[in-house]
């Protein structure tokens, strides 16, 4: 898992050790405003928006957890009743606007397998507990118990793998490139027409504007030498305001995750191992069994699926080597 105090708005998810695939879940529907905070916390097989969360650093290791579906509201826990002679009870369930507040804020104590108790900032020694017997589904509602229990640093029932939550962007009106040497307008394209769907930008506008041309939307020309010629795509994503920064170097997984909270699709140039490169879309990421997982959109292949070291050193059978990113913006 990476560096917690890193992950800024990338959704997390918080995952039982105990019963695996079971995540803590926060509906936050119609939470007050009072001291006594409201919503229903428990458990749920397997991460929708309900089962992902923001870290919100507050240093020392300590942070405040917020909900993806309902922005603003943040887990509670109130310990008052919990001690040595009581073992497990208390309150958790969501406050609304209580980033760093007392009974909102949690320190992350790291075990051996990297997996995390989460303790109380307000009740010392007291942590999250969660109990999901029977919860072998995923449901609207939820199920399972969440609680906390006291003195449970490392215990069953009380430790959890934080990961990094699957992110996905809508590549559905995605164009695979229209001319053997253009992979760098079809993604420069795609880029623009995931942020506008009704952009008017072309591929053949592109190849016009960087080749001083005027016929490569003709078809009869657009195969042709003048036309049809690599590229790389920093001045079609320039002349279409989506450049935010061209890095010569692969971004780390953190890093994707980063763009991709933001809905920020990132492009890639990877470099053939025999000469020469292509330019794909980076336009998702998952976790699965600690194997970090990349989401593509090759205009070459379409819709590729590989993982992040594969695609860093070995994309496809050419051998691709991750060499340039391309961070994009919705507007520059």
């Amino acid at each position: 898992m990476a560096d917690l105090r890193k992950l800024g708005d990338t959704p997390i998810t918080i995952e039982s050790k105990t019963y695996p695939e079971v995540c803590l879940r926060m509906d936050g529907t119609g939470v007050p405003t009072t001291m006594a905070g409201g919503g229903t916390v428990n458990c749920n097989f397997r991460a929708a928006d309900q089962e992902k969360f923001k870290l919100r650093d507050h240093g020392n290791d300590t942070f405040s957890i917020e909900s993806i579906a309902f922005p603003g509201i943040y887990l509670r826990m109130v310990a008052v009743d919990v001690n040595s002679q009581t073992t497990t009870g208390g309150v958790v369930n969501c406050q609304l606007n209580a980033d760093g507040g007392g009974h909102e804020t949690f320190k992350f104590r790291v075990q051996a397998d990297g997996s995390y108790s989460i303790e109380s900032l307000a009740f010392p020694n007291v942590f999250l507990h969660l109990v999901g017997t029977g919860v072998t589904a995923h449901t609207a509602q939820g199920g399972g118990k969440v609680d906390c229990r006291f003195n449970a640093n490392g215990g069953a029932e009380a430790t959890f793998a934080v990961s990094m939550a699957s992110q996905s962007l809508d590549f559905s009106n995605a164009q695979l490139q229209s001319q053997t040497m253009w992979c760098w307008a079809a993604s420069s394209v795609n880029i623009a027409r995931f942020y506008n769907p009704n952009t008017t930008q072309t591929q053949c506008a592109q190849a016009n504007a960087q080749f001083s041309q005027d016929k490569c939307c003709n078809a009869a020309d657009a195969g042709g030498a003048a036309c049809n010629r690599g590229s790389w795509p920093t001045d079609a994503l320039t002349r279409m305001r989506h450049l935010k920064e061209e890095l010569f170097r692969a971004l780390t997984p953190v890093e994707v995750a980063a763009e991709l909270a933001k809905s920020q699709p990132v492009g890639v140039d990877t470099h053939w191992r025999n000469g020469g490169g292509h330019i794909v879309v980076i336009r998702g990421r998952w976790e699965s069994g600690g194997t970090e997982w990349l989401r593509i959109h090759d205009p070459w292949d379409g819709f590729v699926d590989v993982t992040f070291d594969s695609f860093v050193n070995n994309y496809t059978a050419a051998g691709g080597v991750w060499s340039r990113s391309y961070r994009t913006v919705r507007q520059a």
